[in-house]
Formats: structure tokens, sequence, C-alpha cells
């Protein structure tokens, strides 16, 4: 095991006050905070969901944001809305909770039998690796398919910087993320924004001082 496989496995249990910082950013959010921290135009999307019997399927690798745009969608929901819309991370349950739209993470990982009880929905968003359109249009769903990629930079930083904002302890200046930083993580990670974030923990794990965040080599 290498170095930076190393920061999330090991708790060196840093004060990260001195970076102005309640903790490190790029650790894993509680799922409360996450549609505050999804970063993500969907508006077509809500709008869509809204009117329309359809089903959105997201569709990409592991750690593209399919999660985060399905945060960013129940975040826009439930404004316009001002009702609960359910998120289901089917890896952890394979109780559906039926509502007008339902939002579920994972699609692939929930059984063929129990798709069928999402006939009555009037909408749903699914992240998926996998294309289920067949399923969906068999349900009687319109459906819609997105490539879900993150290979904007100005986006990417946006992202990371909002993070950092997060985590932020007290006013004043904390770290932030240059253009140099987002062209390096392209570089090496391609649009991976999971493999992006893991570096991004090492880097803030290692730094000194407030100032711009620089990958270790």
């Amino acid at each position: 095991m290498n170095a930076s496989s190393k920061c999330y496995s090991v708790s060196r249990h840093l004060p990260y006050r001195y970076l102005n910082l309640k903790r490190n950013p790029f650790g894993v959010p509680v799922e409360q905070e996450r549609p505050e921290l999804a970063v993500a135009n969907v508006d077509e999307w809500v709008e869509q969901l809204l009117k329309e019997r359809v089903a959105i399927q997201l569709v990409g690798d592991h750690g593209r944001g399919k999660s985060s745009h399905l945060f960013a969608l129940k975040k826009g929901l439930e404004q316009r809305t001002q009702t609960q819309v359910p998120y289901l991370r089917l890896r952890d349950t394979r109780k559906i909770l039926l509502a007008p739209t339902v939002l579920l993470d994972e699609g692939a990982q929930l059984p063929f039998c129990r798709w069928w009880t999402l006939r009555h929905v009037h909408s749903l968003a699914v992240s998926t690796h996998l294309n289920l359109r067949p399923l969906l249009w068999a349900l009687g769903f319109r459906v819609i398919t997105v490539r879900i990629e993150q290979r904007d930079p100005q986006r990417l930083q946006n992202i990371f910087q909002r993070r950092i904002e997060w985590a932020r302890d007290a006013s004043g200046p904390i770290p932030h993320i240059t253009k140099e930083t987002i062209r390096e993580l392209q570089i090496r990670y391609g649009d991976d924004i999971r493999s992006m974030e893991h570096a991004l923990y090492c880097s803030i794990e290692e730094m000194k001082e407030v100032g711009c965040v620089r990958l270790l080599t």
C-alpha cells in the first residue's frame, strides 16, 4: 500500500483549525449535508420530473458524480414541492419508499422483481452504470438517458471549493483550489471525481498553512 492510499484508513487526528477548517473537506459528508454540496444544473430535469411521467437515468462509471446529481435533484424538487423526496441508496437498502417522485442510487443493485413496485410512481431518477432503458420503458416511463461526466475545469473548481467552504471554521482565509491544481487532477484522473477527492484529502492532510492546495507527488 503506498502513502497516498493510507490517507483514508489512518486517522491522524490533526487540528484542522490551523487551516481555518473544522474538518478535512474531502472526507465523507453525512447524507443530510450532500444536497447543499452538490454543484449541478438540474433545473430542466426538475421541470420534467414534475410535469411528465418520466424516468431519468444518469449513466456513468463509479466516481463520476451520479450521486451528486441525484442530491441536486433532491434539493431542487423539495424546494419546488415543499415535500420530502425519497433518496434511496440501493447498496444499503432494498426497501422502496413510494412517493410521487423517487430517486434511486445504484439502480442496478435493485432486483428485477422489486422494480414492479415502482409502476405507479409518477416519475423517478436513477443512477446506474448499466442501461436500464428497456426495464424503465416496460414500466411505462418515457426514458431520458444522461451521460454523467465532469470535464469542465471551472465546474470542478467550483465543486472542490464548495467542499472547502463547507468545512470552514471561521471568517478569514481558507485553503483554495487553483486552476493549475485542477489541470493536474485532470491529467492524473481524467473525469474520476472520487479519485480527485481522495488526492485532495491527502493533500489537505499534509498542508502546514493556509494557501493553495497542491497535489502530493
